[in-house]
């Protein structure tokens, strides 16, 4: 029988460097004859937190006694950042000539500390070196550059557009400074993650599977996995990718078990295969390079 599957790219990985991995797993398993749903919560949650509605929700979550002297005019420049963010992120699709020219000849863009860098300063005083449109993507980086690092201060030190938590992913010694972290409430930034998974996680998923390269997305994985055992809670959960290939091969920890149900090392093709054989009913079928939990004990 064909299983409807979701393959989820979790916050979040470099926008600029697509992970192969994902749509060549996509691929695969449309060969084997299942439905299959790319997620990349990496994109989606970063368009929705630098959106205006999403910025306004990141402001308002900030307390404004936290907020140093060097990121001071940062925060109290927020309206601005909310009424120009569609401008900017229109900028980096490359799907807006008029946004180019608004910031690349005047002062649009409201300027942080990051534009008194010594290299911003210079591409101002010497435009022509540039392109328009390539000038005006590296200042509208250059402001989120200002944004990031306002969050990472105040709302959480993890925050970052292309790694989330990424220190706690650093070969730990042992799993309960994740636990911990895990355990607290969620800030805003995770909150609108959740709300994002609600809208795209199908409601009758047979399997998710979350494709995890590097440490600064498997906190966000743990996260989302934790999450559908709640509001997904009939869908298997599938955790794979570099990471758990290269810091995982000697895995021992049982409660990494309360967020996902199968953890895959190297080549994920055949591993979902059986994954999949397995949730189609046919129980006799093996594993291949998956992690399970039985009796409370981590199985190879």
């Amino acid at each position: 029988m064909a299983l409807k599957i979701a393959m989820v790219v979790p916050p979040a990985v470099d926008l600029n460097t697509p992970y192969a991995a994902a749509p060549r797993l996509v691929a695969w398993l449309r060969q084997l004859g299942h439905e299959v749903v790319p997620i990349d919560m990496s994109l989606e949650i970063n368009l929705r937190v630098f959106s205006p509605k999403g910025l306004a929700r990141m402001f308002d979550a900030i307390n404004p006694a936290e907020v140093t002297n060097e990121y001071r005019n940062v925060y109290e420049n927020r309206d601005r950042y909310i009424q120009l963010v569609d401008d900017a992120i229109a900028v980096l699709q490359q799907r807006d000539m008029a946004a180019v020219y608004r910031i690349t000849m005047g002062s649009y863009l409201p300027e942080g500390p990051h534009f008194r860098r010594p290299d911003v300063q210079a591409s101002k005083k010497n435009p022509a070196a540039w392109s328009h449109g390539d000038l005006a993507r590296h200042l509208v980086s250059v402001m989120f550059a200002d944004l990031t690092e306002l969050f990472r201060s105040t709302i959480t030190r993890h925050f970052g557009m292309h790694r989330y938590a990424h220190t706690l992913g650093w070969a730990p010694p042992s799993f309960d400074p994740l636990a911990e972290e895990l355990a607290r409430p969620p800030n805003v930034y995770e909150e609108m993650m959740f709300e994002l998974a609600d809208e795209l996680f199908p409601k009758d998923l047979d399997l998710a599977c979350f494709t995890c390269p590097f440490p600064g997305n498997l906190v966000g994985a743990l996260l989302l996995g934790r999450w559908m055992a709640t509001h997904r809670p009939n869908a298997k959960r599938a955790f794979g990718g570099g990471y758990p290939s290269t810091e995982l091969r000697e895995l021992e920890e049982p409660r990494v078990f309360d967020y996902m149900d199968y953890i895959v090392i190297d080549d994920g093709e055949l591993p979902l295969k059986q994954i999949c054989a397995r949730l189609e009913g046919r129980v006799e079928e093996p594993l291949h390079n998956t992690f399970i939990r039985e009796n409370g004990v981590v199985r190879l």
